[in-house]
């Protein structure tokens, strides 16, 4: 199940953050027994190139990845959604402002990765296949043919990390 999804229904995760660019790395991490790989993009590998290695390789690895931003920027997020981070952070939040502009920017990025610019995420496949056989989750119909819809990635996970002379109180 994603990430934000888990974590919405009450689980917990053991994260590492990641800040050398070796992929070897993250998957160390990921073998190591963490369930979250958190790559630094503020402090870590200072390209997005690179960075974007890291999420494939937890990814592929097994774990969950996690993007933490430099900052506030929509390309910033909409690029690690494309590459498959399930979540992003925001270092140094100060405002409870800032905290609902960053949701609500991340939830807009996500919305544009799943909107008319991007037909993988609007398009039906139609397969043909035999009327004996299913596949998966596909549902045959009477047509002989299989109609197949991709869905659509799940939200994701939206983390900030509160600036320490701020006077942001956490709720519990």
């Amino acid at each position: 199940a994603p990430l934000a999804a888990q974590l919405r229904q009450g689980a917990r995760a053991l994260a590492c953050v990641a800040q050398l660019s070796g992929s070897i790395i993250t998957e160390l991490i990921s073998q190591a027994g963490f369930e979250v790989v958190v790559v630094d993009h503020e402090n870590g590998p200072g390209d997005f190139g690179t960075a974007a290695h890291l999420v494939r390789s937890a990814l592929g690895a097994g774990a969950h990845a996690v993007l933490r931003l430099p900052s506030a920027d929509i390309t910033q997020v909409h690029r690690a959604l494309e590459v498959g981070a399930e979540g992003v952070i925001l270092p140094r939040v100060a405002s409870k402002a800032e905290v609902e502009d960053f949701a609500a920017l991340v939830r807009n990025a996500s919305l544009r990765a799943r909107g008319e610019d991007f037909v993988e995420w609007q398009a039906s496949v139609e397969v043909e296949q035999d009327n004996e056989s299913e596949v998966g989750s596909h549902q045959v119909s009477q047509a002989g043919k299989v109609t197949t819809s991709i869905p659509a990635p799940p939200r994701p996970l939206v983390a900030v990390e509160i600036d320490p002379s701020s006077s942001l109180k956490v709720a519990q």
